[in-house]
């Protein structure tokens, strides 16, 4: 059984409210920060945008894309099955408009595929093919996918401080929760 009932977006019976909550949590934070960001980049020239810092995997633009290709391998690792780039995912990463589209489509696989394997089903490991034994814990598997975004959000900032972007965004859990997101109304 799905761990969500997905007509009225509680936790199933039997399913770990916990878990489930924490990654809605997760998820949801992650995807506001990345907004974030991108809404900061949009005040970028696209010199700017694309300038490598020696940070991460290249400038703002290509950072966000990778986490957003991050989210897609993870999906596909938690759905347990072999990670398969998106269509049009090159090009469409190319924009901060075709990111905007990732993004919603990222979340929804990521959402779905985590959720899906909620409370994991009993799983103990997840299909991990960059891990050394091609898997890992279920738990280290949500650790790795919520980490990785936060190392990247973390590099954009700091090349968003370089660019003279400032205030930069204050990414955190606590302001997240002060917005007043709707997150908590998938679970109540």
């Amino acid at each position: 059984m799905h761990p969500l009932n997905l007509i009225r977006l509680v936790p199933a019976e039997g399913s770990d409210v916990a878990t489930v909550s924490s990654i809605t949590f997760g998820i949801a934070h992650s995807v506001w920060a990345l907004h974030r960001l991108l809404d900061c980049a949009e005040g970028l020239s696209a010199d700017d945008i694309e300038r490598d810092m020696g940070i991460g995997p290249g400038g703002v633009r290509e950072n966000i894309a990778h986490t957003l290709e991050a989210m897609f391998f993870f999906a596909d690792n938690f759905a347990g099955r072999a990670y398969l780039e998106r269509d049009g995912f090159a090009e469409r990463a190319r924009t901060l408009a075709g990111l905007r589209g990732l993004l919603v489509e990222a979340e929804r696989d990521l959402r779905g595929a985590m959720l899906g394997a909620g409370g994991f089903g009993g799983k103990q490991v997840v299909p991990w093919d960059t891990a050394a034994a091609g898997s890992l814990p279920v738990e280290a598997a949500v650790a790795q996918t919520f980490d990785h975004a936060a190392l990247h959000r973390t590099q954009c900032i700091n090349m968003l401080k370089r660019l003279g972007v400032l205030p930069v965004p204050d990414l955190d859990p606590l302001t997240f929760v002060s917005t007043g997101s709707p997150w908590q109304e998938r679970l109540s």
